[in-house]
């Protein structure tokens, strides 16, 4: 290496020494000739000199023995056909010229793009490629003084994309592709690149007629931006990159490739290879043009220029996207769930690729305020693509919104409320033409909601629940404009529900949302209470068994369910809230108005309540309130129709049978499928399979009349399953027909379980105190003992049984043969008459004593003062015993003492007197009664 460097040395002396020659002998010649000139001319030597010199300077420049060393060199490179190509050895000896001298690099750059620029305008197109190969070899090699170089190679560049032939601003795209791949030492603070930003944007757009060179050329332009954000991005100080300007540029030309379907049949690309190239051109590898497709190169420059933005500058990209999307009417497409979704696939990898999560959905809001804020400017005729618009954004939201996981947290309530306003905006502006648009902007709303809370946490859950069920209006709202608030708002609160995993009823429903859904489920609105009760299916399905649980059925057996032993914080919910929720339920199931889907809607809470609080005090209460239905279907006390009574009926024998088969006791299963069976053959219309059949007949058919007559058997005896029977004055059916509470609390009682809170009539009228927990059947007995169980939390309080004393076992004595099931009845009828009676009929008919008041009044009197006059008598006795001698004693008295005294006697018993008998002044310590010991107790106190 150094023999070869010491030749070159010599070489390049030796030829410098040549010139030096070469120069004195013209200088000599010079002077020769122009002495001679003088002399002959007579003429001053200075303007012979001066235009003789002048004209050879200029002439020395055209000739190369003239040229700089770099010029020459790079003159060498350059062959004298064009279709040669590059003279390698020459190129060869310029890199090393550039690398032994620095220096030279900016002026070999400049040099080669004037030889370029005039190649250019001359249309020698092959030298044009030469020069730009011998660029890119330049700047491959020379890494240490590149920076001399850059301002002469991006000049050069800058020229060849300014010629509008296709291969050469493809070859002048890659050549800036390789010089955005290499790293400078020492930033530029004076480049821009604005040029290629507008250049290879303008290619992205291509519309050439030739389907490949469109291609091409689009590739060229989206690789070009790929290596801008490569090269600009990777410069801290190069921060004009995400100027507004450069970016409404850059992510138009994105996703106008991304949406772009130009390329999608390959045939036509198979079909049309003639490739206009020129000798030389540098083409793409045959990855970038046989397998990748523009849209699949846009998409992975979208993925890095977002990956590479930092927090300060996602606005600049976002702002250009939302304008495009709005410009091209992307969201009235995205608002259609069957049309085009390219606004929420473009918006998926926006939030796949960047950081900052959150503040994307932040800046999809505040444009959805914006467009919200313009629909209320606008004139009605605008209206309807304002709400598309609308919907599109937030069916993005949408499908983007649980991809922060977690870190979406913080903004929820927030975004919740926003959400919230644009519902109540909804309904209040409201218009005929638009109700379809409205309602799809609604649904997508509540849908959205939904998603907001899919990543977070339980407990977050739950206050989003409370959140959005105080935005409702009150319960019982009267106009259609909130009414219809309250049930959008409601489905909203639905669709969070079904994120939610229940696993405590205690936290599932704190005292705060349950009292705003028991207050709302006894709504006049019919679909309020049916979203209400499905908001309670979510809430109280912990297994999933919601859809066996849908309808009731009698004929089939129930499908298999996952049952799970209630624990004890289950159980004192039910304690503490279980009665408020079955008073509800039994309240709201008289409602008229109620529906099909309303009755459902009531068996499936019951159900769920009945296997998921799998306890034996919930069952009973359960069963309380389900023959407290029954009892209400049978009365003439409620104001019923007869279908209305029929699917009272078959809530009762759809649970009665899930019952029967969840306990599986033989006497249960037995009463049950009888009753069935018989209503099959009799009445099927009190069955949940055929309750629908009571809407074909008229009033009266179905029950028996006041008469005790069934009106459908006087009418038609030949329709089918016409009960041809007559009842009591008091049922609207057949004892046969009905399901017995006794016959199942014995089956019960057999089998261990405590029945006595079972024969307790049903209160629905009771105010129970939230803040005490206590059993339900307690609650609703006639006699209730307040006592605190706090000390002992989650014990189970026994109920009392039946108190066994002395008139217990007399009256078995008396009367042995008693009938247990007519003192049950009487007890009863006896409750039933204290309860519902009023005060007057009870006065009334309350047997009147022999006395009257005021006789009963003088003997209480008498009885006080014959009382005083004793206690007088027996203090004096103890102030002075001696005084009193047994002569002022009766003789039975005196017998008493006479028979002390001769068993003391015969017993060798000695009998003293008190010893603190003296000391017993009653002036000194009590002057109204005697001390405590002095006294007579009663033989049964107890000390």
């Amino acid at each position: 290496m150094s023999a070869s460097s010491k030749k070159n040395k010599e070489q390049s002396s030796s030829d410098s020494t040549s010139s030096e020659d070469v120069a004195n002998t013209m200088r000599s010649n010079t002077a020769a000739v122009t002495t001679a000139i003088g002399r002959s001319c007579r003429r001053p030597m200075s303007c012979w000199f001066s235009s003789i010199c002048a004209t050879w300077r200029c002439c020395a420049c055209c000739c190369s023995p003239f040229k700089p060393r770099y010029k020459r060199l790079v003159d060498t490179i350059f062959p004298s056909n064009a279709e040669d190509g590059l003279v390698k050895s020459n190129m060869e000896k310029l890199i090393f010229y550039a690398m032994s001298s620095p220096d030279k690099l900016d002026k070999i750059g400049a040099y080669l793009a004037e030889r370029i620029g005039r190649d250019l305008y001359r249309h020698r197109f092959g030298f044009v490629l030469i020069a730009v190969e011998a660029m890119d070899q330049l700047l491959k090699t020379c890494h240490n003084s590149l920076h001399l170089f850059m301002e002469s190679f991006l000049k050069v560049v800058q020229l060849v994309l300014e010629s509008q032939d296709p291969e050469l601003q493809i070859l002048a795209t890659q050549s800036f592709v390789k010089f955005a791949k290499i790293e400078e030492d020492t930033p530029a603070y004076h480049r821009s690149y604005d040029f290629f930003v507008s250049k290879f944007a303008s290619l992205c757009h291509d519309n050439h007629p030739n389907l490949v060179t469109r291609r091409r050329l689009r590739m060229a332009g989206l690789i070009g931006i790929k290596g801008l954000i490569l090269k600009a991005v990777s410069d801290d100080m190069q921060v004009n990159i995400w100027a507004d300007n450069n970016m409404g540029k850059i992510i138009p030309s994105l996703l106008f490739n991304m949406k772009s379907k130009d390329f999608e049949d390959d045939s036509k690309l198979k079909d049309s290879q003639t490739r206009l190239l020129l000798p030389g051109a540098v083409r793409f590898t045959e990855n970038d043009l046989e397998s990748s497709m523009p849209n699949d190169v846009a998409t992975e420059c979208l993925r890095e220029l977002i990956n590479r933005a930092s927090f300060g500058h996602l606005h600049n990209i976002l702002k250009p996207i939302i304008t495009h999307f709005d410009l091209h009417r992307f969201w009235e497409m995205a608002a259609d769930q069957t049309g085009d979704n390219f606004a929420i696939e473009t918006f998926k990898i926006i939030m796949y690729s960047i950081q900052s999560k959150p503040a994307v959905i932040q800046i999809l809001m505040n444009h959805l305020d914006c467009v919200a804020k313009g629909r209320r400017e606008l004139e009605n005729c605008a209206s309807e693509n304002k709400i598309k618009v609308q919907t599109g954004i937030v069916n993005v939201l949408n499908e983007i919104i649980a991809i922060p996981a977690d870190t979406i947290g913080p903004f929820v309530l927030g975004m919740i409320n926003s959400l919230l306003q644009h519902l109540h905006d909804s309904i209040n502006n409201i218009q005929t033409q638009f109700v379809e648009e409205e309602k799809q902007f609604q649904e997508a709303v509540i849908n959205t909601l939904g998603e907001f809370t899919t990543n977070l946490p339980d407990y977050q859950k739950i206050e989003t629940m409370i959140f959005i069920i105080d935005k409702a209006p009150p319960a019982l709202c009267t106009s259609a404009t909130e009414q219809q608030l309250q049930n959008i708002i409601l489905k909203s609160l639905l669709k969070v529900t079904t994120k939610y995993k229940p696993v405590s009823m205690i936290q599932t429903f704190p005292s705060t949302l349950l009292n705003q859904l028991l207050t709302r489920a006894l709504s006049p609105d019919p679909k309020t209470r049916l979203t209400v009760q499905k908001i309670f299916h979510q809430l109280l399905d912990r297994h999933k068994n919601l859809p066996r649980l849908i309808k009731p059925v009698t004929v089939v057996p129930p499908e298999t369910l996952t049952i799970e032993k209630a624990d004890r914080y289950d159980i004192n919910f039910m304690r503490k809230h279980g009665h408020d929720i079955l008073v509800h339920i039994y309240r709201n199931i008289q409602i008229e108005s109620n529906t099909k889907e309303n009755f459902d809607s009531i068996f499936t809470t019951m159900s769920l309540i009945c296997v998921e609080m799998n306890s034996d005090e919930v069952l009973i209460d359960l069963l309380r309130l389900t023959f407290a239905l029954q009892d209400m279907a049978i009365s003439r006390n409620f104001n019923l129709s007869d279908s209305h009574r029929c699917y009272i009926h078959s809530i009762v024998a759809g649970f009665l049978h899930l019952f029967s088969h969840l306990k599986a006791i033989p006497a249960i299963c037995t009463h049950v499928e009888q009753v069935i069976k018989t209503r099959v053959d009799q009445a099927k219309y009190l069955l949940p399979e055929y309750c629908h059949l009571a809407n074909n007949y008229t009033c009266g058919e179905l029950f028996i009349s006041e008469n005790g007559h069934n009106q459908r058997e006087n009418n038609n005896k030949s329709k089918e399953n016409s009960p041809s029977r007559q009842n009591s004055a008091d049922n609207l059916v057949a004892d046969e027909l009905l399901f017995n509470k006794q016959v199942i609390s014995e089956a019960l009682q057999t089998t261990g379980h405590d029945t006595l809170a079972l024969n307790t009539p049903f209160q629905s009228n009771c105010d129970v105190d939230s803040s005490i927990t206590r059993s339900t059947s307690d609650l609703n007995a006639i006699t209730v003992e307040i006592d605190s169980v706090n000390s002992s939390p989650g014990t189970v309080r026994k109920v009392p049984e039946q108190e066994i004393n002395f008139n217990t076992f007399k009256e078995v004595l008396i009367n042995p043969n008693r009938d247990h099931k007519q003192d049950l009845r009487r007890r009863m009828n006896l409750l039933n008459n204290f309860k519902n009676s009023k005060f007057e009929d009870l006065v009334e008919n309350y047997p009147k004593s022999k006395k009257s008041l005021q006789e009963i009044l003088l003997d209480t009197i008498d009885k006080s003062f014959q009382a005083q006059e004793t206690k007088v008598h027996q203090n004096q006795m103890i102030q002075n015993p001696s005084k009193h001698s047994l002569d002022t004693l009766d003789h039975h008295d005196q017998d008493i003492i006479s028979i002390v005294n001769h068993r003391s006697i015969e017993g060798n018993c000695h009998v003293y007197d008190n010893p603190l008998l003296s000391l017993c002044d009653i002036s000194q310590i009590n002057s109204r009664a005697p001390p405590l010991f002095a006294l007579r107790f009663p033989n049964l106190f107890v000390y």
